[in-house]
């Protein structure tokens, strides 16, 4: 609470003491660690941020609270490390996201996400090709979305599928009250 007090006063070092000193209080607390990597990120200390998470990440916890926080940080670390933009950074990201696969073989829908989103803003057609993967592995699991279905028409588009793109914008506009930018699109 001192943290966040600091924060929205504009104190980011004292804020930043403030979650140090919380997590060396109560180590235990899982909560206490992603919060300040999540602040370092809002106040744009990037490079403390991603240390924050590979610490996270290297955690020999095995407890599932300490599972799904490595899963958190590899997750927004991947994020993080996209941002960069170089190819070895994207490679480096999703390895990230890969980490996060369970034992059933499936990326979950949140790392899913993140991985189509890094894949369609780079310029490579490998990259869109990928994306376009990822999201028809994803409908196999759980329907789309409609951000999520846009993406994918405009990534089919892209890679030269453009009667699977139509079809996809045609499936999402014969939907009742389709929104007339979405017809527009078609």
């Amino acid at each position: 609470v001192r943290a966040q007090g600091m924060e929205m006063l504009g104190r980011l070092d004292e804020a930043d003491r403030a979650l140090q000193a919380a997590a060396t209080k109560a180590p235990e607390d899982v909560g206490i660690t992603p919060e300040r990597a999540e602040f370092l990120v809002r106040v744009g200390r990037i490079d403390a941020a991603r240390e924050s998470l590979r610490g996270i990440i290297a955690s020999k916890d095995d407890n599932a609270s300490a599972r799904a926080m490595r899963t958190w940080a590899r997750r927004k670390l991947a994020e993080l490390t996209a941002q960069q933009g170089t190819y070895p950074q994207l490679q480096e990201a999703i390895a990230l996201l890969d980490d996060n696969i369970g034992a059933e073989g499936k990326l979950a829908a949140e790392d899913a996400a993140v991985k189509v989103a890094i894949l369609a803003n780079r310029p490579e057609p490998a990259s869109w090709r990928e994306a376009v993967a990822v999201l028809e592995r994803l409908r196999k699991q759980q329907p789309l979305t409609t951000a999520q279905r846009l993406t994918l028409a405009g990534l089919l588009d892209k890679v030269d599928r453009w009667e699977e793109a139509r079809q996809e914008l045609m499936a999402i506009v014969s939907a009742p009250k389709t929104p007339p930018a979405f017809i527009a699109l078609l």
